[in-house]
């Protein structure tokens, strides 16, 4: 999806806190501008190019019986549960899955109070953006479901060349699937160009046969270990739950 506007609107370029193990900003900043027109950059958006995990918006929505889902059509407790101590890709999944017949612009309209209130990482956002005017090739490789993913950026106003994130068929997700180290086959799945620099939770640019080939800039962590402080502060508050190793049914 590439939204027409072509740079991030300023009401969502707010300072975010900074991370404990980001790399530095002047070092991910060279490794976007010695990307060459025509070439591919990779990043992760949750807690990335943005301060939030849109998929846990979903969860939390479809919990509390937000229009298009009945109340309780997700438990966002066991959730959370899973995401920081538990199966961490089947949560991603289990997020996509509340999608599944749901109205796409039901969903839209259900998320965008929650999703105006993230905000873009003001420098990497900008350094992305002035690498796309001159011809770089901006792709968002996420564990979130594509289309909130896809809504987040339109809201954001935050233009991209390619969005690669969890979709679903016949109320799966479709394999390989873009989270942790399977973003690497979801990305060649999607038959793009290897990348020239990669930035988020995985070291996607250290693998031979991954994003980061063919020259790649080594990998840059901008993003954190795969559970960071933010999010466990945000899942605290979900509570304890008492189902742990297989997920609630979804309705």
């Amino acid at each position: 999806m590439s939204p027409d506007a072509t740079s991030p609107s300023p009401a969502h370029t707010a300072d975010l806190p900074p991370l404990a193990d980001a790399a530095d900003r002047a070092q991910v900043e060279a490794a976007i501008a010695a990307v060459a027109p025509g070439e591919w950059i990779a990043t992760d958006a949750d807690e990335t190019l943005w301060n939030a995990d849109v998929g846990d918006e979903v969860v939390q929505l479809a919990d509390r019986g937000v229009a298009p889902w009945a109340p309780h059509s997700a438990d966002f407790a066991w959730y959370s549960r899973e995401m920081t101590e538990g199966d961490y890709a089947g949560a991603c999944r289990y997020a996509a899955r509340l999608l599944v017949d749901r109205d796409a612009d039901a969903v839209r309209s259900a998320l965008a109070a929650p999703i105006g209130q993230v905000t873009l990482r003001p420098w990497l956002a900008a350094s992305l953006q002035t690498a796309r005017q001159r011809g770089v090739l901006v792709a968002i490789v996420s564990a979130s479901p594509t289309l909130v993913v896809e809504f987040s950026c339109q809201l954001l106003q935050f233009p991209v060349d390619r969005v690669i994130g969890l979709a679903l068929h016949d109320g799966a997700v479709i394999e390989p699937a873009s989270i942790g180290f399977g973003k690497v086959a979801a990305w060649q799945q999607a038959g793009a160009a290897a990348a020239r620099a990669s930035f988020g939770r995985q070291p996607l640019g250290r693998s031979a046969a991954g994003i980061g080939t063919a020259g790649s800039a080594p990998y840059q962590g901008v993003a954190r270990a795969r559970v960071s402080a933010a999010r466990r502060t945000r899942h605290a508050a979900a509570g304890n739950c008492v189902v742990h190793g297989h997920a609630p049914g979804a309705s």
